[in-house]
């Protein structure tokens, strides 16, 4: 799959395009921006999955849902992403949109790849991460040598020091791609985050 990071602008998350002949996976999509940069590419959003529900992680996929693109998230998470606890009320709100599928923790595949979901509760109540093609993304879970708060709505501290612990103990090492800042490796957070 050919790989694209869309960076935000001002208060949103990084938005992460898997594309394959065209279909996306997009992971993310925090502003309705999105939609535009993947139409100038020719690009069709066939599915939106998402690392948790709060609204700098949420604010562009209903433009993407009436593009087509089916959204889908744990399915622990899919009263925060609905609910007032993806604090949309902190931006002016964020459009309405459906989920159309949840999951649990395990295997799927979408445009015949396979989506491995790892469930990391902690920063909300049904946060996860998921590698694909060899890359991990991790939401508000892991940063570069730090972590997610779980001051917020459905946090929980020590449900994230446990989810940080499972994804230590992930076998080899992968690119890490965290909803804010920059890139790192597993690897790297396994030496060097101060919550491992």
């Amino acid at each position: 799959m050919n790989f694209y990071q869309v960076y935000p602008k001002g208060f949103a998350s990084n938005t992460y395009v898997l594309e394959k002949e065209k279909r996306c996976v997009v992971i993310d999509p925090g502003q309705p921006r999105v939609a535009a940069w993947l139409a100038e590419r020719g690009f069709a959003p066939a599915y939106v999955l998402l690392t948790h529900g709060h609204f700098d992680h949420i604010g562009g996929v209903a433009v993407l849902q009436e593009a087509g693109a089916k959204v889908g998230c744990l399915a622990a998470e899919k009263d925060v992403a609905l609910g007032s606890a993806n604090l949309a009320a902190w931006s002016g709100g964020v459009p309405s949109f459906s989920v159309d599928f949840t999951f649990e923790e395990g295997e799927m595949a979408l445009l015949g790849e396979t989506v491995r979901v790892i469930a990391t509760p902690g920063h909300t109540q049904g946060g996860c991460c998921y590698l694909i093609d060899g890359r991990l993304f991790t939401g508000d879970t892991l940063f570069c040598e730090s972590a997610g708060r779980t001051d917020l709505p459905t946090g929980d501290g020590a449900k994230l020091r446990e989810s940080l612990r499972k994804l230590f103990a992930m076998e080899g090492d992968y690119p890490v791609y965290p909803g804010h800042e920059e890139e790192t490796t597993l690897a790297h957070e396994r030496k060097y985050n101060p919550f491992r």
